[in-house]
Protein backbone atom coordinates (compact mmCIF):
# COMPACT_ATOMS: atom_id res chain seq x y z
CA UNK A 1 0.00 0.00 0.00
CA UNK A 2 1.24 3.61 -0.95
CA UNK A 3 -0.31 7.27 -0.40
CA UNK A 4 2.08 9.78 -1.46
CA UNK A 5 1.76 13.27 -3.01
CA UNK A 6 3.98 14.29 -5.98
CA UNK A 7 4.52 17.35 -4.81
CA UNK A 8 5.54 16.47 -1.28
CA UNK A 9 7.40 13.48 -2.64
CA UNK A 10 8.99 15.43 -5.16
CA UNK A 11 12.51 16.24 -4.45
CA UNK A 12 12.92 12.24 -2.96
CA UNK A 13 11.65 11.31 -6.20
CA UNK A 14 14.18 13.56 -8.31
CA UNK A 15 17.12 12.39 -5.71
CA UNK A 16 15.83 8.32 -6.41
CA UNK A 17 15.69 8.79 -2.18
CA UNK A 18 12.17 7.47 -3.21
CA UNK A 19 11.19 5.40 -6.89
CA UNK A 20 8.01 5.95 -8.35
CA UNK A 21 6.79 2.35 -9.51
CA UNK A 22 3.97 2.89 -11.80
CA UNK A 23 3.90 5.75 -14.76
CA UNK A 24 -0.08 6.16 -13.69
CA UNK A 25 -0.44 8.81 -11.47
CA UNK A 26 -4.10 9.54 -10.14
CA UNK A 27 -5.12 12.93 -9.40
CA UNK A 28 -7.07 12.89 -6.09
CA UNK A 29 -6.86 17.01 -5.62
CA UNK A 30 -7.70 17.10 -1.80
CA UNK A 31 -9.02 13.47 -1.51
CA UNK A 32 -6.98 10.75 -0.46
CA UNK A 33 -7.60 6.84 -1.13
CA UNK A 34 -6.64 4.26 0.99
CA UNK A 35 -7.15 0.85 -1.33
CA UNK A 36 -5.92 -3.09 -0.89
CA UNK A 37 -7.63 -6.31 -1.98
CA UNK A 38 -9.37 -8.61 0.83
CA UNK A 39 -6.41 -11.50 0.78
CA UNK A 40 -4.20 -8.30 1.45
CA UNK A 41 -6.20 -7.34 4.20
CA UNK A 42 -6.08 -10.71 6.20
CA UNK A 43 -1.94 -9.68 6.44
CA UNK A 44 -1.60 -8.44 10.18
CA UNK A 45 0.17 -5.46 9.43
CA UNK A 46 -2.01 -4.40 6.49
CA UNK A 47 -4.80 -4.42 8.81
CA UNK A 48 -2.90 -2.54 11.23
CA UNK A 49 -2.11 0.12 9.03
CA UNK A 50 -5.82 0.69 8.03
CA UNK A 51 -7.00 0.79 11.59
CA UNK A 52 -4.27 3.43 11.89
CA UNK A 53 -5.63 5.52 9.00
CA UNK A 54 -9.10 5.09 9.53
CA UNK A 55 -8.22 5.92 13.04
CA UNK A 56 -6.32 9.38 11.43
CA UNK A 57 -9.74 9.92 9.27
CA UNK A 58 -11.89 10.04 11.65
CA UNK A 59 -9.89 12.16 14.34
CA UNK A 60 -9.77 15.08 11.06
CA UNK A 61 -13.42 14.58 10.46
CA UNK A 62 -14.03 15.26 14.51
CA UNK A 63 -12.44 18.20 14.49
Amino acid sequence: MALGSLTLAGEALGSVQLVQPFDHVLDAGRRWYAISTSDRLRDVDVQGTWDWLRGQAQSLAAS
